[in-house]
């Protein structure tokens, strides 16, 4: 979420480009840092609550109170239709409800009518063409058409996004936090049958950000994993090292492997792939940088990668 003078001025170039509407993505720091500010928004939505950012706001309930603030912010809007799309079965629900006051409420998730067949694998997936299902409903477009677009959307580079599903399968993530690691893995877990194997190469950001999910990150790999590797992701000017071990005090059952360039471990883990198994590579999904100290961004590609791996195998 950009900050305040850059988000005013590209509003206010769309409003001169005649575009009819903007899809924001909302952060909690974002939030935290005013950039929402001056903005009349016409709907807000949200798939979840789940603890992220805890650090840096200070505890899950002032993290809490951030995406609260954006609530409450639509019910201040000058809109004259202001809606709210919010995942009946999500914590606090009822809460974030109440705190769009004036707004239309439109909860999904329960016995929705929509019966999606999507190309999308996952609940997770399932949730976020819910969500985006509620609000295009809330604009008025026509159930037959919602459910025409999300059927035909092919799934986001980086997510879930398969490099080789024969003779394993190779899958590139972005998830990069607990819930999301986990829903991945649960995805994934369900199609692995014995004596197939899951492989799971990942890591943890740097730059101090909420060391608190790294153990959380190693004890669900631990959970979920039948063989891990450890390795770097976007480590900025932290020691490498030190934020591998503070992944790996979460893995008790397993004994992980570390290898610390990411790219060995990539080729390491697909090295290790027999029929039928399935490799997982979480933490960077499609972003085409991997930050390093000193401030520098080197050039970088989870699928390329794998991709070179894989061809080297010669199957």
């Amino acid at each position: 979420m950009s900050g305040r003078f850059f988000m005013q001025k590209f509003l206010w170039q769309a409003t001169q480009k005649k575009c009819a509407v903007v899809i924001l993505e909302v952060t909690s720091e974002g939030v935290r840092q005013f950039r929402h500010a001056f903005i009349d928004f016409d709907t807000v939505g949200i798939t979840n609550l789940t603890p992220e950012h805890i650090e840096s706001h200070g505890g899950f309930e002032k993290y809490r109170e951030a995406k609260l603030k954006l609530f409450r912010a639509l019910s201040r809007s000058r809109k004259p239709k202001r809606a709210v799309a919010i995942n009946a079965g999500m914590q606090d629900a009822e809460m974030f409800a109440s705190a769009a006051r004036g707004a239309d409420i439109k909860y999904y998730g329960r016995d929705d009518e929509l019966k999606l067949n999507l190309k999308l694998e996952g609940e997770f997936n399932k949730q976020n063409a819910l969500l985006a299902a509620a609000i295009a409903s809330a604009h008025g477009v026509a159930p037959e058409i919602i459910k025409r677009a999300l059927e035909n959307a092919e799934p986001p580079p980086g997510r879930l996004e398969y490099v080789v599903r024969e003779p394993f399968a190779v899958v590139v993530d972005y998830a990069h936090t607990p819930d999301a690691l986990t829903k991945v893995y649960e995805t994934l877990r369900s199609g692995v049958r014995h004596p197939s194997r899951m492989i799971c190469v990942l890591g943890a950001a740097g730059g101090g950000r909420d060391k608190w999910k790294r153990p959380e990150l190693g004890k669900i790999a631990d959970k979920f994993c039948d063989e891990i590797i450890l390795t770097d992701e976007d480590p900025y000017d932290e020691d490498p090292q030190a934020i591998i071990n503070d992944v790996k005090s979460g893995v008790s059952k397993h004994v992980p492997e570390i290898i610390l360039d990411r790219k060995e471990a990539i080729e390491a883990a697909i090295k290790k792939a027999a029929p039928g198994d399935t490799v997982i590579i979480t933490g960077k999904g499609a972003e085409p940088l991997m930050a390093i100290a000193h401030g520098k961004k080197i050039p970088w590609d989870d699928r390329q990668i794998a991709r070179a791996a894989i061809d080297s195998l010669h199957l």
